[in-house]
């Protein structure tokens, strides 16, 4: 059988959810005299955090109005402010839990025949130690990801539900017909999952001071 070579390595497309995560706080106003009454403090979260209550809400100093657990967006009304007072908002954005591998199939054989006869193409990925370079056996911590060749040849595939954090490393082989394996794809593609990602968010509210009141006002 004709060992074959595969001319590229995998290369990882970055997940929609690695983009940056931001929170927005938007108080209606940030200043007043004396006190300040904020009519409604809005807060929303990119990408949206539609579920359960991912975000926790905290005031120096504390602040009974602003407090707590909160949805991923919403909005408070009629919070009263009298000394000069730091809102925050802090959410917590489920980590990235796929990734896609892209390649270039080769076209040859090593003896510079045509590749003609494709069969799969072989992903061996871990986040353990050194991968291994026998696309038959998966190691202890390896996964194997196939993506079939037939009928039509395939240069991408996407593995979900990764849960895991740390660098992912990645080759890939490709096996003809006759069931011949060619070495692994050089240098390993690469990709870090960092797990759940937390993001603060703070606004000040500025409290001016006023005089007091004048006294002992007198008229001759």
């Amino acid at each position: 059988m004709k060992r074959l070579l595969f001319l590229a390595a995998a290369l990882l497309l970055e997940f929609a959810i690695s983009a940056q995560s931001t929170v927005t706080l938007t108080p209606s106003i940030t200043a007043g005299d004396g006190q300040v009454v904020i009519p409604t403090m809005s807060w929303s979260t990119s990408p949206p955090l539609t579920t359960g209550t991912p975000c926790v809400a905290g005031a120096t100093p504390a602040l009974v109005a602003w407090t707590g657990p909160k949805a991923g967006s919403g909005t408070v009304t009629n919070i009263v402010i009298t000394q000069n007072t730091r809102l925050t908002l802090s959410c917590t954005f489920p980590g990235d839990s796929i990734v896609t591998f892209t390649w270039t199939n080769p076209t040859q054989n090593t003896d510079g025949t045509p590749y003609s006869n494709p069969d799969i193409v072989r992903l061996k990925h871990t986040f353990g130690a050194s991968l291994t370079n026998d696309p038959a056996i998966a190691a202890s911590g390896e996964t194997h990801s196939d993506s079939p060749q037939t009928p039509t040849p395939r240069t991408t595939m996407t593995v979900t539900g990764i849960t895991q954090v740390g660098t992912l490393r990645a080759v890939a082989f490709a096996r003809n017909a006759n069931g011949a394996w060619s070495g692994p794809s050089s240098p390993p593609a690469t990709k870090v999952f960092t797990g759940n990602v937390t993001v603060n968010q703070g606004v000040d509210i500025t409290v001016r001071s006023i005089p007091n009141t004048i006294t002992g006002l007198g008229a001759q």
